[in-house]
């Protein structure tokens, strides 16, 4: 890019070119934990056009999840759960 003089921000991260640094304070509000690994987890919920799959021992992502999406309608499960099967479908 230096060669073809082309501007570019070298410093960047991923993270801050895919989500606003409102949404991000918002997320920490929600109890994410500020580190890059669950900032680029929130962004690809947030992007993700279909239902993921989300396996989390320590339940923070839970207790994000549950208060970044307090309007929607959410099913919480587990695999320990008999009716695992019927909610997860």
């Amino acid at each position: 890019m230096e060669a073809h003089e082309v501007q570019f921000k070298p410093e960047l991260a991923l993270c801050e070119y895919l989500s606003h640094p409102d949404e991000r304070l918002r997320w920490k509000e929600h109890s994410l934990p500020d580190d890059d690994l669950c900032t680029e987890n929130a962004i690809m919920i947030k992007r993700f056009n279909r239902f993921p799959l989300i396996i989390d021992p320590s339940g923070q992502a839970i207790e994000f999840l549950q208060k970044e999406y307090a309007d929607k309608k959410l099913s919480i499960t587990s695999f320990l759960d008999d009716s695992f099967r019927k909610n997860s479908f």
